[in-house]
């Protein structure tokens, strides 16, 4: 199966800059704390879509967080590809969990 939506995001850990940026925010974020954020406008400032950084609440929900990103955030970021925003909405049925899990674990690791 494909792993696009994998390919389209960074794996980090939080920074004091941004646990500042979400310290208003329900669910603050602590220094060191994994986050997901597109690949295509995650750090831009003109970011218009919805969840272009999510920090899941335990390693356990990344994957959840990454379909999440995949059914939402790729649908409407103006800087994703159009091929691969196509790719991802054709994927939008497709159990693709256990791929995720995989590819989300090894990036961790990596951390």
């Amino acid at each position: 199966r494909d792993l696009i939506a994998c390919e389209n995001i960074e794996i980090f850990q939080a920074t004091e800059d941004d646990t500042v940026d979400r310290a208003s925010e329900a669910g603050a974020v602590i220094i060191g704390q994994v986050g997901i954020r597109c690949i295509h406008c995650g750090l831009s400032p003109f970011a218009r879509a919805q969840f272009s950084t999510v920090y899941p609440g335990s390693i356990g929900s990344l994957v959840a967080s990454l379909r999440h990103m995949q059914n939402t955030h790729f649908r409407t970021c103006e800087r994703t590809p159009n091929q691969v925003r196509q790719k991802l909405a054709q994927l939008f049925h497709v159990d693709v969990c256990k791929e995720y899990n995989t590819c989300l674990k090894n990036a961790c690791l990596d951390l």
